[in-house]
């Protein structure tokens, strides 16, 4: 079977708070084209995770946190190194099929 794995944004879980509040306003339509994007890979037969993680920054480190459907508490900030660990662990693994998951530091 066919993996599909798309990074998509924290943003279009529904977090509460002025954080959240503040990054949603300017990336309407980034949630909105990422939302579609995302519509487009559920409805596909293949294999598919779909990964939201929060703020990417440039660092060294590779740890991550998960969790399905939702933004692992205190998530607001990672690495982008850690994004695609996560992505090459959750396919060599074959774990999340089918479900979107939150990522943090």
């Amino acid at each position: 079977m066919k993996r599909v794995v798309l990074v998509s944004a924290a943003v279009l879980f529904p977090e509460k708070g002025l954080y959240f509040a503040f990054f949603r306003w300017p990336l309407t339509h980034v949630r909105r084209d990422l939302g579609t994007a995302e519509e487009i890979v559920r409805a596909t037969s293949l294999d598919w995770t779909i990964v939201r993680p929060p703020r990417l920054l440039n660092r060294a480190d590779e740890a991550y946190r998960s969790v399905c459907d939702a933004l692992p508490a205190g998530g607001y900030s990672m690495s982008f190194r850690a994004v695609a660990a996560f992505m090459l662990d959750a396919v060599e693994h074959h774990t999340y099929v089918h479900e979107i998951v939150g990522l943090a530091s």
